[in-house]
């Protein structure tokens, strides 16, 4: 959740919900206007799950396309799936190329919109159009397992249990429908 992460009972432990979006029905919510990040991200260690991810902000001010770059960001989390635990580490750093280039399989590589109307009491979601695929994921990081929350009308299917749509997954092995 790029805003921030939430505490569990004073523990970094993320519990995130996984859906399949129809695009056309988000490609009206969002527009060529709406401000994104470009994530790349990669992974050092697939058990447990090292991940660096390096994004840049991108948007459109009337005139021209803006790019903000951000810290890299380190990413350690134990492989369990819906719940798990997750660290995360950033800093001002030149190599993050160069341990990008180490990662083992394939690069992620995504355009994230974050929806701030959709917001549920500090949860946002976050919507992940992937360079090369054909599906469009939904992410709704959530404060506890129990959590109740409405799904907007552009959600498809739940895939939070389906190892396919896991980042670390399609970086071993690309998608497999």
């Amino acid at each position: 959740m790029s805003a921030g992460k939430i505490m569990h009972e004073g523990k970094n432990i993320e519990i995130e919900y996984k859906f399949l979006v129809d695009k056309e029905k988000i490609n009206k919510i969002i527009t060529v206007y709406s401000p994104y990040r470009d994530i790349v991200q990669g992974y050092l260690s697939f058990d447990p799950v090292v991940r660096i991810r390096c994004s840049r902000w991108v948007w459109f001010d009337g005139v021209e396309k803006k790019f903000h770059n951000e810290k890299p960001v380190f990413t350690v989390k134990t492989s369990e799936t819906f719940k798990r635990n997750e660290w995360n580490f950033s800093g001002d750093f030149s190599g993050a190329d160069d341990l990008l280039a180490l990662c083992k399989g394939k690069l992620i590589k995504k355009h994230r919109y974050t929806l701030e109307d959709y917001n549920h009491d500090g949860c946002f979601w976050e919507i992940d159009f992937f360079e090369g695929e054909d599906f469009v994921l939904a992410e709704l990081e959530v404060p506890s397992e129990d959590y109740k929350f409405e799904k907007p009308d552009w959600i498809i299917k739940d895939v939070s249990h389906d190892p396919r749509y896991y980042n670390e997954n399609m970086a071993k092995a690309g998608f497999n429908k």
